[in-house]
This record gives C-alpha cells, structure tokens and sequence, in this order.
C-alpha cells in the first residue's frame, strides 16, 4: 500500500464520520483542505434510476434559497461509485448528536428551535409541492453545537421503486401510505416529524402541550393527520401557550394558598359572642344580605375536560386533577376567612342595641355593614385566586347560614318603626 492509499484509509476510518439513509458522510483532504464528502451507498451508486433521481434533486436544490438546505454537488458518477460534495462546515447527524448527549433535549431552546426549523423548512418546500418525506435523526444534520437543522435528499424526487432501499432501517419514520405506494403529500412530512419529536422523547417526558399534536400526527390514517405542516405548527403553539398559562396560573394559586396562611396564621381571631335564644326575624334581614346581592348567575365556566382544540382535549386528567385541587384549597382558605370576618360584621347588625333601634338608623348602619361585607368578599377573594363568581357564591351561603343563627339569639323583636 502506498502513501496516498494509506492516507485515504486513514480518512475513511476517521471518527468524524457519520452513517447517512443515502451514505456515509466523512472528511476528506482535497487539495489541502478537509472538504465534506458523502459515498453513497454502492445498491445505490449501482441504480441508474436512483442517480437520474439524485441529479434532478440536486439541481432544486442549487436554486432553493432556504438556510435549512444542505446544497450538495455530484462530484463523481464513474466506475459504479458515486460521491457527494457538501458545503463546508463541521456537521453531525441528529442521531449522533442523541446518542452522545441525551441531555441535549432538556438544553434551554433546543427543542422548540429544532422543531421550528423544520416545520419552516417543510413549509416552504411544500410550496414547490416538493416533500422530504422521511425526518428521520440519521437523516438530517446540524452544524456541530448548533440547533440548526439542515436537510437534504427530498424524498418526493426518488421514484417510488427507489424509495424502499433509500430509506433501509428508517422505515419507521416515512408514511405508511408512501412506503406502500411510493406517493404521498402533506400529510406525510406530518406523519415523519411526529414521529421524529416521539423519537427524541421516547426517553424523556413530552411536553404536555406536545402529546396530542403528536398523536394525531402519527396516525395510520393519513385523513386523521394535520392536513398541513403550518396547520400542526399552528395547534402546537397554540397547546404550548394554554400549557404554560396553566402552569403560571398553578403557581400563582399556589403562592396566594402561601401567603394567605401565612396571613391568618399571624392575624387573631375573632371570638364568637352567644346570645339568648328568641324568635327571629327575617323579613327585613333579606332585604340587605339574600341571594340578590351575592348569589351569581353562573359558577367558573370552562371545564378542562370540556375544551378543545380540533377535537382534542387540551387538560390531561392529571392537570385537572392538580387544578381542582388547588381550587378546592383555595375555596376552602376563603370560606374559613369569610366566615370570620362575616360573623364579626353580623354579630354588629343582628345585635339587640341595633334591632331595638329606629328603623332610619339600623337601615344607615345596616348598608355601611353590607358595604364592608362585600369588601372583604372582594378582598379574600382575590388573595385565594378566585373568580368573583364564586366567592359571591360562597360568600352567599356563609352569609345565609350565619343570618339564621344569628336570628335566633336575638332578644329584641325588631327594631322600632
């Protein structure tokens, strides 16, 4: 072996080198610079049909101006061998990259730019009605530490004979319509970038707002996929910002939960005062504290079970199962701070100094009280995050179970006309 052969071995076995569906990328010097070379794969290099294929890909590729392609040369198509000559740069399949740095999905922006480019990527093919067809890891490259995808055979190009033995061990990620008959359309680039994002999770946890795109991405039914690319884009960004909302609202219920202990852990309370047992009278206390002023017409509206996006159930049954329980200890805090200040507010009207009063004057007394009712309705209210809706709600049966017991420890009558 001669010293050109032995350099050449040498490069061919260089770690660097990465396993393509189409080939086997690698560095090799030319003319004293490292230039990025692909070898295709001999059954194929072997197939006039795949490289008449691979000629009119290239020349697409040549006039696309779009910074997810990875443009590519046919350097050499003589004896039986093929190569490919790509831009230059130092790049690594998605695949490597997950395999030596699982960490790398929880990086901070990685996954929501990777996942951006390429929906933008198959977006604008698909103008040119072209499909790439197969996103499976080992099929597309980024720029070594960079979330930047870059892409390059278009799968649409190949004739559907060709197809099989181009995308050998990526099954999984094409269509089932397109491995079965060689054709499809947008909704197979659906289908393979909801099964890539499934991939990359299959160790992890999927964001929530992910789970449902992706399961009605990868259906077997092409009609029950996302008609578009943009259309899923659309629906993820739509998930992930309910998700997050949710969370920042969770959070929020839950330092309010904190601070509102906190509060009457530190705030003395108000002791009860008995009073003699006597007949009660109600007309006139409905008239200032009944179901006018504090009953709603309706409780929180919108059910998490009950919203949908195209279909879909936005809350998983563990996201309503953590809300309700937040609200019910929210309810709860507000109910054991009204009902204190409640009783010590009625304990002033329903008094026998105040019943035995003129009527002008337990009516003037009577609404600066209510007045202060609804202050501290609206108040604890809003330090335990809840809708004005329902602490009228709650707020209403505190108030009329207390009306009643108070009722019965009067000794006066009424007040005096």
């Amino acid at each position: 072996m001669n010293f050109e052969e032995m350099l050449n071995a040498s490069e061919k076995s260089a770690v660097g080198k990465e396993q393509l569906p189409i080939g086997v990328l690698r560095k090799q010097q030319v003319d004293g610079k490292y230039r990025n070379i692909v070898t295709v794969r001999q059954d194929l290099a072997d197939n006039s049909s795949f490289c008449a294929s691979l000629q009119e890909d290239q020349h697409y590729s040549s006039r696309l101006n779009l910074s997810q392609q990875m443009h590519f040369e046919i350097q050499s198509m003589a004896h039986g061998c093929c190569e490919l000559g790509l831009e230059a740069g130092t790049y690594q399949t998605l695949e490597r990259i997950l395999r030596e740095d699982p960490s790398v999905v929880a990086r901070k922006g990685f996954m929501d730019d990777l996942t951006n480019q390429l929906m933008d990527a198959a977006k604008r093919l698909h103008q040119d009605g072209v499909f790439y067809w197969c996103f499976a890891p080992s099929n597309i490259l980024l720029a070594k530490g960079s979330s930047h995808p870059m892409l390059m055979c278009h799968g649409s190009f190949f004739k559907p004979t060709d197809l099989a033995a181009l995308y050998q061990g990526s099954e999984s990620f094409v269509a089932p319509e397109v491995l079965q008959t060689g054709h499809g359309d947008a909704r197979s680039d659906v289908y393979s970038l909801g099964m890539l994002l499934q991939k990359i999770y299959e160790n992890g946890d999927m964001p929530m707002g992910m789970k449902t795109v992706v399961k009605k991405a990868v259906s077997e039914d092409s009609k029950a996929r996302y008609a578009s690319v943009e259309a899923m884009a659309n629906d993820l960004k739509k998930r992930n910002s309910i998700h997050q909302s949710l969370l920042l609202s969770l959070a929020a219920v839950a330092l309010t939960l904190v601070c509102v202990c906190l509060y009457f852990d530190f705030t003395p309370q108000t002791e009860k005062i008995d009073f003699v047992e006597q007949t009660s009278q109600q007309d006139n206390d409905e008239e200032w504290f009944g179901d006018e002023n504090f009953d709603p017409e309706a409780e929180l509206s919108g059910d998490p079970d009950s919203a949908n996006v195209d279909g879909d159930t936005l809350f998983t049954k563990e996201e309503k199962k953590r809300l309700d329980e937040y609200q019910a200890k929210a309810e709860d805090i507000f109910k054991k701070q009204f009902e204190r200040q409640a009783d010590r507010i009625l304990s002033k009207v329903y008094s026998n100094e105040r019943m035995g009063a003129e009527e002008k004057v337990f009516v003037a007394g009577s609404k600066q009280l209510m007045e202060e009712l609804i202050e501290q309705q609206t108040k604890l209210g809003g330090e335990a995050g809840l809708s004005p809706e329902r602490t009228g709600q709650l707020a209403n049966e505190i108030i009329n179970r207390l009306t009643k017991e108070k009722q019965k420890t009067l000794t006066k009558k009424g007040i005096q006309k």
